[in-house]
């Protein structure tokens, strides 16, 4: 399911560039500048591609296969949830039965640029299934084999219908009922608004949910419990208007609105709901942040500072402008080490120097304005590197006074041993 949309953007390109296949693969078969078995690799490419039966097998996979694109990305969506993926299920099932009657937007495709050709070789537009197994088509002005309808299943009604029972067999495969089905009931579009049904609502999923993934709660207590929540949350004020919302923005509003009847129980009940994620991709792809992260060339970091890092990048905003800049820095240079120098450790005194104005620059309206605080916040963190720097001569001056005495040191003891040499050279001054 995760690489269903390259598979799609795959597929798709055989019918909507499918003069330009054709054009090349006839050039290569003729051309003899080729070798002889790629000419003949072209030819058969070249018949296969204006087989009826396979241009419509390739639109009816398109369109499947962009429904499960779909829902592929919404299970693999950022902070997405188990809930909902029953009815997901279904509605994937109940568009792809669909298909057998209703063409999707690729077989629509080939249909809408698709004529009939007559005995008469007149054109006759509005083309359906039944007349590419019985007449001669053109598509895109480029005329198509003969359907063949003598073989068993070769017709494209009957073929779209084999491949709709096979892909419905794939997916009770690859989605069995489970556990996970009974988290429907945290839908918010299935809560009822009948004040009759509000006692009895989903309290037999929640008896269930209770024994088959071993939450520990009394049964009877947590019932009573979320019947008088899920009560409280139905006459709430804004229910009309967040109920159309995203599970996990109509439980994460009402986890903190007023005037709701929380318990313990149920808030255990419902972050558990919401923090279980429904595929593996969220934590293959904090791997491969990491991978990303710490490369070769940043291997010095310490393990503190990639796991900053990586919240950051999985768990901040996407706007880098809502960043409140100048708290992250201060906690930045106060907190953290190089792993090459343990004794270099954050400065506070830097850090504290820094103002509390945030560098929030979607708060500025006019470019001025932002290039202003970024001047003003390029001058505070520059006292963190003057920092730096001045430890950095203080040190050099240390160590350039301790050359300085040490080469005093044998400027006296060669002076020393002079004398003698010059005494030699008086006398041999005075004889010449």
């Amino acid at each position: 399911m995760r690489w269903v949309s390259h598979r799609y953007r795959a597929i798709v390109p055989i019918i909507t560039r499918y003069e330009v296949l054709i054009e090349t693969f006839t050039r290569i078969s003729v051309d003899t500048s080729y070798r002889a078995h790629v000419r003949e690799e072209a030819r058969y490419l070249l018949e296969k591609l204006k087989d009826p039966t396979l241009l419509s097998t390739i639109s009816f996979t398109a369109d499947a296969v962009d429904e499960l694109a779909k829902y592929s990305g919404l299970l693999q969506k950022k902070g997405n949830t188990l809930i909902g993926t029953f009815s997901m299920r279904q509605d994937m099932r109940a568009f792809i039965s669909s298909l057998l009657h209703t063409p999707g937007k690729n077989m629509q495709y080939l249909l809408n640029n698709s004529v009939v050709v007559s005995d008469d070789s007149i054109e006759l537009e509005d083309v359906d299934f039944e007349d590419f197994q019985e007449h001669r088509i053109h598509f895109k002005n480029i005329e198509l084999n003969e359907p063949d309808c003598n073989v068993t299943n070769v017709c494209i009604q009957n073929l779209t219908g084999s491949y709709i029972s096979a892909l419905m067999n794939e997916l009770d495969a690859y989605f069995p009922p489970s556990v996970v089905d009974l988290y429907d009931v945290f839908l918010p579009t299935n809560i009822p608004v009948v004040h009759d049904e509000i006692p009895e609502y989903a309290s037999e999923e929640i008896q269930e949910l209770n024994v088959r993934l071993q939450w520990g709660f009394n049964i009877s207590e947590l019932l009573h419990q979320w019947n008088n929540l899920i009560e409280s949350i139905v006459y709430h004020y804004n229910f009309d208007e967040k109920v159309n919302c995203s599970p996990e923005i109509f439980w994460n509003y009402f986890l903190s609105a007023d005037n709701v009847l929380w318990t313990t129980n149920t808030r255990s009940v419902i972050n558990r709901v919401l923090t279980t994620p429904p595929t593996s991709s969220s934590p293959e792809s904090i791997f491969s942040m990491y991978s990303f992260t710490k490369d070769r060339k940043r291997y010095s970091l310490l393990p503190d500072s990639v796991e900053s890092l990586i919240r950051i990048r999985y768990s901040g905003y996407k706007d880098i402008k809502l960043y409140n800049t100048v708290s992250i820095v201060r906690d930045f240079l106060s907190s953290h080490s190089r792993s090459d120098d343990t004794s270099r450790t954050g400065s506070s005194t830097a850090a504290s120097k820094l103002q509390s104005n945030t560098l929030n620059c979607a708060t500025h309206d006019d470019v001025d304005e932002t290039d202003d605080a970024l001047e003003a916040f390029d001058d505070q963190f520059s006292m963190y590197e003057d920092d730096l720097l001045n430890e950095e001569l203080e040190s050099h001056e240390t160590e350039s006074e301790d050359e300085v005495d040490s080469s005093i040191e044998r400027t006296d003891i060669n002076t020393d041993e002079t004398p003698p040499d010059s005494s030699f050279a008086d006398e041999n001054s005075e004889e010449i």
